[in-house]
């Protein structure tokens, strides 16, 4: 919106200028939070960028265009008056934040191009190495590290440090959003926030803390705005393409009344509001599946690979790349952080002849025991069982019958078996063929998981070392630790039986995919072990979201369960996903038996993804055997209208039925 701006000579001769500021609303609602830097990105001519806050000139900021473009004077969002455009230039700030802060907000306006979707970084102190840096934009940092492309967010390096701390949330190219970040070293957060409201999953347990350096901190600091770095010649330069309005920057945390007071002075059409309902499962071969954790809960995993369950209703989940287990009493409260050191660990088991958790704590090659979660007291630990070093020990399994506990060493195929640290110790070597990532007790035996040969390993008796083996079929003739089915064949991360059939995942991402389907078979289901030998299997792959790692599988209380996670971005859709037999229901019936010419059914039932139907009848709710349709698909719907079921009449003249007193039907998915 333009504004009249009057400049009276003491003659009383007045000249008037046309600007594009802001409008006074919004430029109201940010000064009263009082910014320590405030870009309007107002100026319609020049290459420096003026600083409205009260600290004024020890920030205006210089364009840099060595890299590319710094273009004034573009088109804003409603009250926004105008905007610059970046496209591989920067403005780099006079100096950088005087103090380093441990609270504070970020906020901004951007319209990213699409051509442009990671790497794409509009705020940054960034200056190369683990500086308690902030990055800000599309992609942030790098766009594999946390933030994908596609997603607004900001990535935290910690000094030292090694993990990342991020929050992201996909954002639209193209549009006018307004986007901020705070953080919080006290609260031990970072929240993202994009149109007013919050967005993404805040990240509620800090690795590195929430420190923003300034001048007074760690190394040059520096404040850049459109690029990561302050040098187009650093492979870390990551500039920003899009518009960008209305940069701010605070030396405390802006509630989320104060974001969205700004929002609403904006003049943009207010977002609509979050759904707070769950999403409705989805149902596909049998099988309803949800999201279990974390839900709507705030927690948030990097790496997600097992969920075991303790006494009573108590959950942990293994957190690889958080370095931790996560905790909740039950499933209505909420996830804490357990405090038991560890690093890199896969899974845990909970023991209840002596009350004690069984972990393995990968990356520091030992097997630990603890009593409780909420405490950091380890009970028991070895890098050593029967005389073996542990290296990198995976899995850990119970057999509760006999209180034999067993785990793994992955690379050399070494199983070990235990009542408890140092108890009863002994080991021996399974033909895994190669890497091994788990073992599995079902049915009262125990299977080793042969990860490189998509092999599974019967253990048919400890004491003699005999066992039987189980090749999948493979038609790739590669192999490997990781990778896809075309170029590997099945890369076993588990196998567990559950409600009668067995069920199987692989390492498969679009990080090995080559330009190959990395979801292709990468969830099986099977009866037997014969058929995981033929290639007898069914894809579930369309279960799990697109992208994501399957990794460990849990069978408890009638639900299966399985961590995902995104091995090229860790923290985007880590979740555990929860598998149960479908209330596959038949929702109207229409029996007919004296209709003409012939007695008829009429079955309408929830439209699945699965390709096909069957149909079948019983008259004791036990044999099930007759089929009275099969093969039946969208093109057999007699009423096609309704697109969440299928309708269809069956004539039941073919089958002896007239003279049951009972008739029962049900559908089943091909």
């Amino acid at each position: 919106m333009k504004h009249k701006v009057i400049f009276c000579l003491t003659s009383g001769f007045c000249l008037t200028a046309m600007t594009q500021a802001a409008t006074t609303g919004y430029r109201t609602a940010v000064l009263a939070d009082s910014p320590i830097v405030y870009y309007e990105f107002d100026e319609t001519s020049g290459t420096t960028a003026a600083n409205s806050a009260t600290t004024g000139a020890s920030y205006t900021g210089t364009f840099k265009t060595a890299g590319g473009s710094v273009t004034v004077n573009q088109t804003s969002f409603a009250n926004g008056g105008t905007a610059y455009g970046f496209g591989g230039g920067f403005i780099a700030a006079a100096f950088a934040l005087t103090n380093s802060l441990d609270e504070w907000t970020v906020e901004a306006w951007v319209s990213y191009d699409p051509a442009k979707t990671s790497a794409s970084n509009f705020l940054s102190n960034d200056q190369g190495g683990w500086n308690n840096d902030v990055l800000f934009g599309i992609g942030a940092e790098n766009g594999s590290l946390g933030v994908p492309g596609g997603s607004v967010g900001l990535i935290q390096q910690g000094s030292p440090g090694s993990t990342r701390d991020f929050v992201g949330s996909p954002l639209t190219a193209g549009e006018w959003h307004h986007v901020v970040v705070t953080g919080s070293t006290a609260a031990g957060a970072i929240t993202l926030y994009v149109d007013g409201i919050p967005a993404g999953a805040p990240d509620i347990s800090l690795v590195n803390g929430a420190t923003f350096n300034g001048a007074n901190g760690i190394g040059t600091a520096n404040l850049t705005l459109g690029a990561a770095r302050p040098n187009s010649a650093d492979p870390g330069y990551r500039p920003y393409h899009g518009l960008l309005d209305e940069v701010a920057i605070y030396d405390k945390v802006l509630d989320a009344n104060a974001v969205a007071r700004h929002y609403d002075a904006s003049g943009e059409e207010p977002p609509d509001p979050p759904d707070p309902s769950v999403p409705p499962a989805s149902i596909g071969f049998g099988l309803e599946v949800t999201e279990y954790a974390p839900g709507s809960d705030p927690a948030r995993y990097q790496w997600a690979t097992h969920i075991a369950f303790g006494p009573d209703d108590e959950e942990i989940v293994s957190d690889l790349k958080n370095n931790r287990f996560m905790y909740r009493v039950s499933p209505s409260d909420p996830f804490r952080v357990s405090p038991v050191s560890v690093r890199g660990q896969h899974s845990v088991a909970y023991n209840p002849a002596d009350g004690l958790y069984y972990a393995d704590d990968t990356d520091n090659n030992r097997m630990i025991a603890f009593a409780d979660l909420s405490s950091g007291t380890i009970a028991a630990q070895t890098n050593n069982i029967a005389g073996v070093a542990l290296n990198r020990v995976h899995d850990v399994v119970i057999d509760h019958d006999t209180g034999w506990i067993y785990a793994l060493n992955p690379n050399s195929g070494h199983v070990f078996r235990f009542t408890a640290i140092g108890e009863n110790e002994s080991a021996i070597v399974a033909p895994v063929g190669g890497y091994a990532r788990a073992l599995t007790w079902a049915n009262g035996k125990l299977y080793v998981i042969g990860s490189a040969k998509g092999r599974i390993v019967e253990i048919v008796d400890w004491d003699n070392e005999t066992f039987n083996i189980y090749d999948s079929f493979d038609p790739s003739g590669g192999g490997g630790s990781a990778g896809t089915w075309t170029t590997t064949g099945l890369v076993l991360n588990d196998a567990e039986y559950f409600d009668g059939f067995w069920y199987a995942t692989s390492y498969f991402s679009p990080a090995f995919g080559g330009g190959t389907d990395f979801d292709q078979n990468k969830f099986i289901r099977f009866e037997t072990l014969d058929d995981f030998v033929s290639g007898d299997w069914t894809d579930l792959s369309g279960l799990v979201p697109s992208g994501m790692t399957p990794y460990f599988l849990t069978a408890n209380g009638g639900n299966l369960y399985l961590a995902i996670f995104n091995h090229g971005a860790p923290g985007n859709g880590d979740a555990i996903l929860r598998f149960r037999p479908a209330s596959f229901s038949i929702t109207a019936f229409d029996y007919s038996p004296d209709a003409d010419p012939n007695p008829t059914v009429t079955l309408t039932w929830q439209k699945t993804v699965a390709a096909s139907y069957l149909a079948k009848v019983s008259t004791d709710l036990s044999d099930w055997e007759t089929k009275v349709g099969g093969s039946l698909t969208a093109e057999d719907d007699e009423n096609p209208e309704d697109a969440g079921h299928i309708t269809v009449t069956f004539d039941l003249s073919r089958f002896p039925l007239q003279d049951e007193e009972h008739l029962f039907f049900r559908i089943e998915e091909e």
